[in-house]
């Protein structure tokens, strides 16, 4: 298996060989993840109700599907996935709150 940091080069080699950076626009990148997000939502509601294993593909494969997008979006704005990442996570590391109806519910500052 391939590293983050690996993926998410090979990812952007990818996405130049398909003019993705020069023919699209960080905006067109944020509709095709919406479409993504749908799709991960859809493989999710199949799997709440008839559990199997063609559903956790379906989940994998809209999950790095978001990715990819996300990675572009990412590259488009000057910034790497990576460093996204770490950002949110010291964003979020100290944060406190509680679970209500299975979503955490950060607690005000």
């Amino acid at each position: 298996m391939l590293d983050f940091e690996t993926t998410e080069s090979l990812i952007l080699e990818w996405a130049t060989a398909r003019n993705i950076f020069t023919g699209s626009s960080p905006i067109s990148q944020f509709e095709k993840t919406e479409e993504e997000v749908r799709e991960l939502e859809d493989a999710l509601q199949q799997d709440r109700f008839a559990y199997s294993s063609s559903n956790d593909l379906d989940i994998k494969d809209a999950i790095g599907d978001i990715m990819v997008t996300l990675t572009t979006i990412a590259h488009m704005k000057g910034f790497s996935l990576t460093e996204c990442y770490a950002y949110a996570y010291n964003d979020i590391k100290d944060r406190k709150g509680t679970m209500v109806n299975g979503v955490f519910v950060k607690e005000k500052s």
